[in-house]
């Protein structure tokens, strides 16, 4: 079953509104030539992740040192090397402190595709 014109511009506005607010702010990294990196400040939601406790039903599907995120559809996450969780600064010192998650694995995800989901690792 597909969508009309209007119920699928009534998807979209309610996605946005949703990620309004619930966006953090990151940095995207990427290499540039000669070993170089360039960092864009990027706005993604980080979802609810398992937990590594045996105690605790996982209800996530994953390991604690994994997450779930949303990205936005206009943001290609593949030449992307890795997400600082820096607040949205890019300049060296913050990217240098931040918490560095590495993009595993990528899908359009969304009735109306209008965002990806990825799966990121937390590399330190």
């Amino acid at each position: 079953m597909t969508l009309d014109a209007r119920k699928a511009m009534r998807v979209r506005a309610n996605r946005a509104a949703m990620r309004a607010r619930r966006t953090v702010q990151a940095a995207a990294v990427y290499r540039t030539a000669y070993g170089g990196i360039r960092a864009e400040m990027v706005a993604l939601i980080l979802k609810g992740q398992g937990s590594s406790d045996p105690a605790v039903a996982d209800t996530g599907g994953s390991t604690a040192s994994e997450y779930l995120a949303e990205l936005d559809l206009a943001i290609d996450p593949r030449p992307i090397a890795y997400l600082a969780l820096t607040g949205g600064a890019t300049d060296p010192a913050s990217l240098a402190a931040a918490i560095v998650l590495e993009i595993v694995g990528y899908r359009q995800a969304g009735l109306v595709p209008d965002r990806w989901e990825i799966t990121l690792r937390r590399l330190r």
